[in-house]
């Protein structure tokens, strides 16, 4: 069993799918593959997901950035 950093993201299975981190005051992601890489909001993940345009994301309760 591996221990799992504060910042990691994971999937409902536990797959990493990337480390959370801030970046003039917005959350975003860094996702790495072998040695490429990208940071991107959640925006732009929804964005990927659904194919559609994304032009915010509104938060259900209090929200804290980690």
């Amino acid at each position: 069993m591996r221990l799992i950093e504060a910042n990691e993201i994971l999937s409902p299975k536990g797959l990493k799918m990337g480390t959370r981190f801030n970046k003039d005051g917005k959350t975003m992601v860094h996702y790495k593959v072998n040695k490429k890489y990208d940071d991107m909001t959640p925006e732009v993940v929804v964005e990927c997901i659904t194919g559609l345009k994304v032009k915010e994301i509104i938060y259900e309760g209090p929200r804290t950035n980690a």
